[in-house]
């Protein structure tokens, strides 16, 4: 699945809208923080960032282009909190809320790399 696959896929997936105080919000930092959203949403690596998979193979760094391991959040989140450990543990135990911890680990199981802990 290529990026702009994934982001149509979130974007229209009810599981991972925010509701902010009665309205749907497709920023999913908003359920970690409320904020004033500002620039268009985008697609962020989340548990696993580019600068862990970056030398892996084309096909290996397709593996990180999941819904597991992707979020919609706006620039402004994204800058400001999106790389930091409270939004990560947020997002991991979102994710396991959405798709059951079973699936979760079995993904993290099968990465094309060996990592310490997500937690």
């Amino acid at each position: 699945m290529n990026k702009r696959q994934l982001y149509t896929i979130l974007l229209e997936d009810p599981r991972r809208q925010v509701q902010v105080n009665g309205r749907v919000c497709n920023c999913e930092g908003q359920g970690y923080l409320k904020h004033e959203c500002q620039g268009p949403l985008d697609l962020n690596e989340v548990l696993i960032t580019k600068r862990v998979f970056q030398k892996l193979s084309d096909d290996d760094k397709d593996y990180f282009i999941h819904e597991f391991n992707c979020s919609l959040n706006c620039r402004f989140f994204h800058a400001q909190f999106g790389h930091s450990r409270g939004f990560r543990q947020w997002f991991l135990n979102r994710m396991v809320s959405i798709y059951g911890k079973i699936s979760i680990d079995n993904w993290i199981e099968n990465m094309p790399l060996k990592i310490r802990s997500l937690e």
